[in-house]
């Protein structure tokens, strides 16, 4: 249908790992689930607030930079985990 309405730019063959076991040769498929976030963000503020009022003390100390940095660049966490059959 493609190729009948012009759509189509070309075709070629290509080859395809398809991973298996190791111990039985079973193929391995990714079992698609739904994935589980902890939005961070309240938990990033609390902690950087709690270095810059002394309260979280950071060793050596020429680390705090870095940590600020990273806590305002913070991104949900993923909890879940995607399962291999």
């Amino acid at each position: 249908m493609l190729e009948e309405r012009g759509n189509l730019v070309k075709v070629e063959d290509y080859i395809n790992k398809i991973p298996t076991s190791e111990r039985t040769g079973a193929v391995i498929q990714p079992i698609i689930t739904k994935q589980w976030f902890y939005d961070t963000t309240d938990s990033a503020k609390a902690s950087d607030q709690a270095v810059y009022d002394g309260q979280l003390k950071l060793y050596p100390p020429r680390f705090e930079n870095d940590f600020h940095q990273w806590m305002e660049k913070i991104q949900p966490w993923c909890i879940s985990r995607q399962l291999w059959r």
